[in-house]
């Protein structure tokens, strides 16, 4: 029996996600069996030279995703989950990791495309969806037999498939007082870790991870102390929530060349430089509100894009 979010009780049968869905079993069954001719597929470059894959779905076949994510997907995720769901967001990853002495970084390697067709089943298996029902919900929800990274389900798909781990990794760092978060890829733990500890906590996920088919990105793992900058989640954490110096530095200086030469870095002053620029700013208001050069900043930006506009 699947619980609906209405509060009914079904067994989801294909007809009866079918009726959820408005649509007919037959035509969802020649959906989730032709979903590659509903995407498109764009490689976005990186600052490391390589490209993000973007695999976005068109606008039907992303509105039935939609409903799936709205009206069969149970809400409730790992307890450390912090990305991608109501009530939780950036700040929740961070603002416990503030002061610690020790910050533990982890990230994950190619996390959505490593989560596949089968793991989503398995996923839907737990949550009582019979097996028709649940292959046929996780092909329309995967490309090429993983979740893209550009479907509105793949996130939440993506937090339920980690739940176990969550809760496995956060009662591990109960036992050892330490603070963990997963935002998405990136895994913090903050707390006194010393070297024996860190090789065990280290240790630990990957076995977890294994058995979901994902691994440690150790090109990218980080033992951050106080004495140097503890950065989580683009936030540093070593005293407060801050974004860090050489960003505030680089948006003091396109501010100072905007009021002085007319120009956003580089570029004339056009309505979308000045969107992107208010964006920069915003983000270091977010993490800091009571940044009194900031606001200011946001203040001016607003003005000159009303002016703009």
């Amino acid at each position: 029996m699947v619980r609906f979010p209405d509060g009914s009780l079904s067994i989801a049968t294909v007809e009866a996600i079918a009726d959820v869905l408005q649509v007919s079993p037959k035509f969802l069954y020649y959906l989730s069996n032709n979903v590659g001719k509903h995407y498109r597929i764009t490689k976005i470059p990186k600052k490391n030279g390589k490209f993000r894959t973007i695999e976005a779905p068109d606008s039907y076949l992303k509105h039935i995703q939609r409903m799936i994510l709205d009206n069969l997907l149970p809400q409730s995720v790992g307890e450390i989950a912090t990305a991608f769901e109501p009530g939780v967001g950036l700040m929740d990853n961070v603002v416990q990791h503030v002061g610690n002495p020790v910050v533990l970084a982890l990230d994950l390697k190619d996390f959505f495309p490593s989560l596949r067709l089968h793991r989503i089943v398995r996923v839907l298996r737990e949550l009582d969806f019979p097996r028709a029902s649940a292959v046929l919900l996780a092909k329309l929800c995967t490309l090429n037999g993983h979740l893209p990274q550009g479907a509105p389900t793949s996130p939440h798909l993506a937090n339920l498939a980690m739940r176990t781990f969550d809760d496995r990794l956060s009662l591990l760092c109960r036992q050892e007082n330490l603070a963990v978060t997963r935002y998405a890829d990136d895994i913090t733990i903050s707390g006194n870790i010393d070297r024996h500890c860190a090789e065990s906590l280290i240790a630990s996920c990957r076995v977890m991870l294994k058995e979901i088919g994902l691994r440690i990105n150790y090109r990218k793992l980080r033992i951050l102390r106080q004495n140097a900058r503890q950065e989580v989640t683009g936030v540093v954490v070593n005293e407060k929530p801050s974004v860090p110096r050489h960003i505030r530095r680089e948006l003091r200086k396109k501010m100072y060349y905007l009021r002085r030469h007319g120009v956003v870095g580089y570029e004339p002053v056009t309505l979308e430089a000045l969107r992107s620029l208010l964006g920069s700013v915003m983000f270091v208001n977010y993490v800091d509100p009571d940044n009194f050069e900031f606001r200011q900043y946001a203040e001016e930006l607003k003005v000159r894009i009303k002016e703009c506009a």
